[in-house]
């Protein structure tokens, strides 16, 4: 069996983003199963308040929670190990495709893709290219480092919709697999 697991940031963006691809894919190859995990309560409350993309989600895919439950402190971090040996175990069993915008860089997450390297895509987040002032206001606004936006390490494939995506170049230097899907 074939599986597709999205995790999606906690911008909606990256699900409007990806939901045409897996809509595609879905209609050609009805077997293949398709999850949408989200990391946090607040982005999988938020997606469900969105009525026509939590339809469309709905209408191919499976929308989960990573840790199935919203929970605070250790207990929560606890059910969100477990969810994640699950995905990974999972991966044994399967063909499974892992696509992420970033959610599967940091610790525990990255597990998922440390097990399943070959089959891990970064994708950019926003269909329309990045815009680096947009990105730049981003960084201002939550008060982080804008001297160097940082470089994701966790996919062996680069998916960028436009040459101006600031991965592009750590994806040359380390000579990752890039595609894009426009080409420039």
């Amino acid at each position: 069996m074939k599986k597709i697991n999205v995790f999606v940031n906690d911008k909606l963006i990256s699900c409007d983003t990806i939901v045409p691809l897996t809509l595609h894919i879905k209609k050609k190859y009805p077997e293949i199963k398709i999850t949408y995990y989200t990391l946090n309560f607040k982005t999988y409350v938020q997606v469900k308040k969105n009525v026509n993309l939590y339809n469309l989600l709905c209408l191919h895919s499976d929308f989960v929670l990573l840790g199935w439950v919203n929970l605070k402190g250790y207990l929560s971090k606890f059910f969100k190990l477990i969810h994640i040996f699950n995905i990974i175990i999972d991966a044994f069993f399967k063909k499974v495709t892992n696509i992420h915008f970033k959610a599967l860089g940091s610790f525990p997450f990255n597990l998922i893709y440390f097990f399943n390297k070959k089959n891990t895509y970064l994708f950019e987040s926003n269909a329309w290219g990045t815009n680096k002032n947009i990105l730049f206001a981003d960084y201002v606004f939550d008060k982080r480092n804008v001297k160097n936006f940082p470089a994701f390490k966790s996919f062996d494939t680069l998916v960028a919709f436009d040459k101006s995506w600031h991965q592009i170049n750590k994806a040359k230097k380390k000579k990752y697999i890039l595609f894009t899907l426009l080409s420039f």
